[in-house]
């Protein structure tokens, strides 16, 4: 991730995931949100959820060459 506007998009994505709940980031993430299942969760907090969050948004982005 070279280039500025990569960044810029990162941290978009970024911003946009701290915006959503633990569920919705979750859920987003593909992780079982089953309440009985809450203690698998409980290892990332939401600021390393939505990092993850705007890495697989950039990622599955389409690639735009300069």
């Amino acid at each position: 991730m070279s280039h500025l506007g990569n960044t810029t998009i990162l941290e978009q994505h970024y911003e946009d995931a701290l915006g959503l709940t633990r569920v919705e980031l979750l859920a987003e993430l593909g992780i079982n949100t089953d309440p009985r299942l809450e203690q698998v969760d409980t290892f990332l907090s939401n600021e390393e959820l939505a990092e993850h969050v705007s890495n697989k948004r950039f990622s599955e982005s389409p690639q735009i060459a300069c």
